[in-house]
């Protein structure tokens, strides 16, 4: 789908995460007689002198999500902004593409302008401490200056307004945009879901490289990397 393609687009632009070993990416090139995949089937490294090398967004990276976001996203806001004469297909393929591009560029997106208001007090809750796995001197991605996750929630704000006054029986829109407010508010690079099947590959990947048998005897380069970016995944 278009909107699973535009979110790949931009995770891969604005998220931080392993790049492929080098010395694998060049042998995937090569033809079968010089280098035979099955040659390098649990691989392992040194983690002492490991050195994995990160995909960091850069300005460029963030000047295109930007250019995206201008050319996708802002007019299925604009149409959202005036949904008398929309079909209830259409307004849900707009909220969608809305959705899946912020979810995508999520990692990149800074949180909402104004106060923060912690939850401390509560009896119900401790004190947290939420790292972010992000290098602070990382361009941020905004458009024309301002907060896109503002921009998000002043449209779907109107929507649901628009939603409820005339459209309450139209229980698919509200439930759609009722998800991207939860993205909007708890989402910064990773949601429960993407979590979820990072571990599962973990997991996976794990269950076929690992010797049930003999043990490891080393560390799995694959291995070691699956490891290493699902611990970075859990600080965003």
């Amino acid at each position: 789908k278009a909107t699973a393609i535009l979110e790949s687009i931009l995770e891969g632009l604005c998220s931080i995460y392993l790049l492929e070993s080098p010395t694998r990416r060049a042998n995937a090139d090569k033809n079968l007689e010089d280098a035979l995949a099955i040659r390098h089937w649990s691989a392992t490294v040194d983690k002492k002198t490991w050195q994995p090398q990160w995909h960091v967004p850069s300005q460029e990276d963030i000047d295109k999500a930007a250019e995206l976001f201008r050319d996708f996203v802002l007019p299925q806001l604009q149409a959202l902004s005036t949904p008398q004469d929309m079909d209830k297909k259409e307004m849900m393929h707009h909220i969608l593409l809305i959705r899946n591009a912020v979810l995508g560029a999520s990692a990149s997106l800074p949180f909402f302008d104004g106060p923060n208001y912690g939850l401390e007090e509560s009896p119900s809750l401790e004190a947290i401490e939420h790292p972010v796995a992000r290098p602070t001197n990382a361009p941020i991605l905004t458009l024309n200056g301002r907060n896109v996750r503002d921009i998000v929630l002043e449209s779907m704000k109107s929507l649901l307004d628009y939603l409820f006054e005339h459209c309450e029986d139209d229980v698919k829109s509200i439930q759609q945009v009722v998800v991207l407010l939860n993205t909007l508010a708890s989402c910064r690079g990773l949601n429960s879901e993407l979590f979820v099947t990072s571990v599962l590959s973990y997991r996976t990947t794990k269950a076929i490289l690992s010797d049930q048998i003999a043990g490891n005897r080393g560390n799995i380069e694959m291995l070691s990397e699956e490891y290493t970016l699902l611990m970075h995944k859990v600080l965003l």
